[in-house]
Parts: structure tokens; sequence; C-alpha cells
């Protein structure tokens, strides 16, 4: 019975469960830290993502970047260089303008010169009682150097950048190439205008000089008192001005009044007074040529002294 007791007692022994007694919470806070610390992952100090890995360009990044980088260089020549063009661009317009208004500046005093010559020539030929033509010394001048202006030039030079008002700007850069270019072809037109007086003149007294020896075969051998005191005052006038207009018309005009058409030398006479008058009608329309030369110049030279005016205004640039 004792044994059969006993083992039991071993029995019981062995099944039971053991006894655990509870330790602090800190055991088990601690293994929930450790575990929660062993499920965090570290930070990506290398700068992982969609873009970089390891640190470098990845994926996309690797083709955009550079073309990216390149076409924004690209930009940024082609814009430092269009701001550098622009720069030289307007250097140039302005270095232009400077050298058309310079130019105006240094040739209006000499065609200033040029057209009181002519308006002198113009007087002295509608004043002239001398059957040769008037002498005329041109005055000195300096080469054309802007006869050659464009259109294209003027426009692109003055009126592009103007601020202000375009429609007068374009009237005056019209002056301007007009103005020019009829002072650079006056010079040519003056000379070939003294030109024809002068041949035209000339002719004149060649085709006087011809009739006078005529007249002068005539006249000796005549020995009418009233024809001898005609000729002898014609004589006298002639010391002063051997080629007097006046002075031939005179002789003319009185032995037509003497003799009438009843004479031998009539033909000889009408001739004579035909180129007399037509020696004054030269004379006249010469007068009237250089002279309107003469206001054409003036007027030219008024209407860029205006130009050079309006231009040179700095805040119209």
């Amino acid at each position: 019975m004792k044994t059969f007791v006993d083992s039991i007692s071993v029995c019981c022994t062995l099944t039971s469960p053991p006894i655990i007694k509870p330790e602090r919470d800190d055991s088990l806070l601690i293994d929930s830290m450790d575990v929660f610390v062993c499920e965090t992952s570290e930070p990506d100090t290398k700068g992982n993502s969609n873009w970089l890995r390891d640190g470098q360009p990845s994926g996309w990044t690797q083709l955009l970047l550079p073309v990216c980088i390149t076409l924004i260089v690209v930009f940024l020549e082609r814009f430092v260089d269009k701001c550098i063009n622009n720069k030289k661009e307007k250097k140039s317009k302005e270095r232009y303008r400077k050298t058309v208004i310079e130019w105006i500046r240094l040739i209006t005093p000499i065609e200033n010169d040029l057209s009181e010559s002519l308006s002198d020539l113009s007087n002295s030929i509608e004043q002239s009682d001398n059957m040769q033509p008037e002498r005329y010394a041109m005055p000195a001048t300096i080469p054309d150097k802007l006869g050659s202006l464009t259109v294209e030039q003027m426009m692109d030079a003055f009126l592009t950048d103007f601020k202000g008002d375009k429609n007068k700007c374009s009237i005056h850069i019209y002056n301007i190439i007009s103005c020019l270019d009829f002072l650079s072809k006056t010079r040519s037109e003056i000379v070939k205008a003294y030109d024809a007086y002068n041949k035209q003149t000339v002719s004149c007294c060649e085709q006087w000089n011809a009739e006078l020896s005529v007249f002068k075969e005539w006249k000796m051998h005549q020995d009418d008192a009233a024809i001898i005191d005609i000729v002898r005052q014609w004589a006298a006038r002639l010391i002063v001005n051997n080629n007097s207009i006046e002075a031939h018309e005179k002789l003319v005009n009185d032995i037509l009044q003497l003799y009438g058409t009843n004479t031998d030398i009539t033909n000889t006479l009408f001739n004579m007074k035909n180129i007399i008058v037509q020696r004054k009608a030269l004379s006249n329309g010469y007068a009237v040529v250089f002279s309107n030369i003469s206001k054409s110049i003036a007027t030219s030279l008024e209407q860029l002294s205006a130009a050079c005016m309006f231009f040179e205004d700095k805040n119209s640039y």
C-alpha cells in the first residue's frame, strides 16, 4: 500500500506543470522593442530613388539628363550670341546714322557756295550785254560718298529702331535719299547746262560775225552821210564793249528805219536782227535754268538740315 501511494506521488510530481514566476514587465517591453527595431530598415544614405541609384543617375535619367544639359547649353549659347549680335547691329546702325548726318553737315557749306555761284551766274547772264557767253568757274567740291545710298539701308538704320513718329521719320528718310541723290547729280547737270548755254551762245556769235562781215562790205561802198553817222555812233559804243548786244541792235534798227526794205542789205539786216533776238532768248532762258538749279540746291539743303535735327534727337532711339 505504501508503495502504490509513493508511485502515485511520483507520477503527480512528473505531470504537474511547472510554476513560472512572472518576471517584471520591463523584460517584455524590451523584447517587443527589440522586435520593432529589427523590423525597421536603415535610411538610404546613398540617395537611391527612381532617378538615382547609389548616388548616380539611373533609368531614364541617364538618357534625359545629357539631352537636357545639351539643350540648355545650346539655348544659352544662341541667346548670348543673339544678344551680342543685336548689340553689334545696333552699334552699326548708330555709326551709319552718324556717318550720314556728319556727311550732310560737311557738304552743306560747300553746296551753299555752289548755290550762290549759280545764282550769281544767273544774274550775270540775265543782265549781260555781251554777245559772248558769261564765264563760270564752278566751286571745288568733295567727292560724293553717299550717292549710292539704298532705301533698304536707310530704312534699316533710321526707321527700324525709331521710337518716335514713324510717318515723320519716313518723310525725312525720303528727303535724305532724294536730296543727296539730287545733289550727287547736280554737278553733272550744271556742267551739261552750261556747256549747252556756251555752245549755243558761241554759235550765235559765229552767225553774227558772218552777217557782220557782209554788212561791213556793204558799208564800205556807201557814201550816204546818214549811214556814215549811224556807223560812227555804233563804233563809238563798241569802244566800251566790243560785243555789245545793245549797240548791235541799235545799228540794225537805225539802218532799217532809214532804208526800210528798199535796200540790198535788207536780208542781212533781218538776219542780224534775228540773231540778236535769239541771243537775248538764250540769256533769258539759261538765267532761269541756273536760277532754278540754285534754288533747288538751297531747298534740298534746308530739307537735309531739318532731317539732321530730327534724327539727332537722342530720345528717338
